[in-house]
C-alpha cells in the first residue's frame, strides 16, 4: 500500500490488501515513532488521542489511536456501536443507485472538507465475501484558498474479519476506472492521492475499545508532499472531534 494508483482491479487480491493492511495497522503500536497527544473533550471529559508515524518503503505514513477509556463502559460501548453503524457503514452492496449507508455518505456528514463523493460498484465477481464490500469512490475535498480543491479517486474495501473487528481501507486508482464520473469545472480541482487503513474492533469482555487509523497521502499540485505532513497529525485528529460530536446528534 502507498500512494501510487491501481492501473487495474484485476492485480487487486483482497486477502492480500488485508493482510498488507493488518500488518500496517499492528505495526503502529510496535515500532512506530509517537508524536503528539491531543485532548479532546468530550462528554465531560477529555479523550486522549495519539498520533504517530513511519517511513514504510518510502512513504511516510501517519496514524492517530485512542481507546476511547476516559469514557464509563457504557458509553465507550455505544460509541463502538456508532462506529459500525456510520464508519464502517453498510456492508451490503445490492443497491448501488446511491450512496446511501455506505462508510464514503456517512464521512460527509462529519468531515467538513469533504465537498462531494460519487460511488459505483466494483466489477461483478470482484469480491464475493458475504462479511465485506468494495466500491470505487470519487471524492472531492476543499482546500483554503489560494489552493485548488483535490480530487481523489479511491478503492473502497471494508470487511468485517471478526465479529467486533472491522477494517476500512482505501487505496488509489487511476482515474479512468471510474466511469461515473460527474462533470467537474475545468481546472477546478487537483487530482491527489491517498492510502488509508482504519480498525474499530471491541472486546465485550474487557470493553476494551480499539480505533485506529493509518494513512499516507501526496496532495499534488502546488503542494510539495513535506509541506503537507507537516500538519498531517493535526489534520488525521480532527476526524475524531468530528465523528464523536457529529453521532451526539444523529
Amino acid at each position: 500500500m502507498n500512494v501510487l494508483p491501481l492501473e487495474s482491479l484485476t492485480e487487486v487480491s483482497l486477502d492480500t490488501l488485508l493482510e498488507e493492511s493488518k500488518s500496517i495497522i499492528n505495526s503502529v503500536s510496535e515500532n512506530w515513532s509517537q508524536d503528539k497527544i491531543y485532548p479532546v473533550p468530550f462528554c465531560g471529559t477529555t479523550i486522549k488521542v495519539t498520533t504517530a508515524h513511519k517511513s514504510i518503503k518510502g512513504n511516510s505514513w501517519y496514524s492517530r489511536s485512542t481507546s476511547l477509556d476516559e469514557l464509563p463502559r457504557d458509553k465507550r460501548e455505544d460509541c463502538y456501536k456508532k462506529l459500525v453503524k456510520y464508519l464502517v457503514g453498510t456492508l451490503d452492496a445490492s443497491d448501488f443507485s446511491s450512496s446511501h449507508g455506505t462508510h464514503s455518505y456517512y464521512e460527509q456528514k462529519y468531515i467538513h472538507d469533504l465537498d462531494s463523493i460519487s460511488i459505483q460498484s466494483t466489477p461483478s465477481g470482484f469480491n464475493s465475501a458475504p462479511n465485506a464490500i468494495t466500491y470505487l469512490a470519487q471524492l472531492v475535498y476543499k482546500t483554503p484558498f489560494p489552493f485548488k480543491k483535490r480530487l481523489f479517486h479511491e478503492l473502497i474495501y471494508i470487511v468485517q474479519d471478526q465479529p467486533d473487528e472491522y477494517y476500512v481501507i482505501s487505496v488509489p486508482i487511476m482515474s479512468n476506472l471510474f466511469t461515473e464520473t460527474p462533470a467537474l469545472g475545468a481546472g477546478s480541482s487537483v487530482n491527489a492521492r491517498y492510502s488509508s487503513v482504519e480498525r474499530i474492533s471491541f472486546d465485550k469482555h474487557s470493553g476494551s475499545l480499539i480505533w485506529c487509523m493509518a494513512t499516507c497521502s501526496s496532495p499534488g499540485g502546488l503542494i510539495p508532499d513535506a509541506l503537507a505532513n507537516m500538519s498531517m497529525n493535526s489534520i488525521v485528529v480532527k476526524d475524531v472531534p468530528s465523528f464523536l460530536n457529529w453521532k451526539e446528534k444523529s
